[in-house]
């Protein structure tokens, strides 16, 4: 990550979440991540667009980066709702798999452009191969 600070990763209590989580950890450098604000949140699970953006202007008062680990509809709505139209939301947004990866990045703090929603732009879009 760029910023200064280590991520806040917020992972949905959902086994299936809970397992993605555990499989990326897996592949992650230890060294790096160690110092992660790691939490488990319930809300995540079933979220509309609402509860995904409160849960992630939670965790970014701490942190300049947010790794949600959650579910569809919810984070493809996200998506939609904070991302502006190019390449890749188009691509994430018309089909968002499981184990799919978003990186949304935004020009002002993340804590600004979570309150207004909009602005942002999808700048990696994946889907892992297993």
């Amino acid at each position: 990550w760029p910023a200064d600070r280590p991520p806040a990763v917020r992972v949905s209590t959902a086994r299936r979440a809970q397992a993605t989580w555990a499989a990326a950890t897996a592949e992650l450098d230890p060294a790096r991540w160690a110092a992660a604000d790691v939490a488990d949140e319930p809300r995540i699970y079933e979220a509309d667009v609402a509860t995904l953006v409160a849960v992630a202007a939670e965790a970014a008062r701490d942190a300049d980066d947010v790794l949600l680990v959650g579910h569809n509809p919810g984070l493809a709505d996200l998506i939609a709702a904070l991302a502006v139209d190019d390449g890749l939301r188009a691509q994430a947004l018309a089909k968002y798999p499981t184990s799919a990866i978003a990186v949304l990045t935004a020009d002002e703090s993340l804590t600004q452009a979570l309150a207004r929603l909009g602005g942002m732009r999808v700048s990696a879009f994946a889907v892992p191969r297993g």
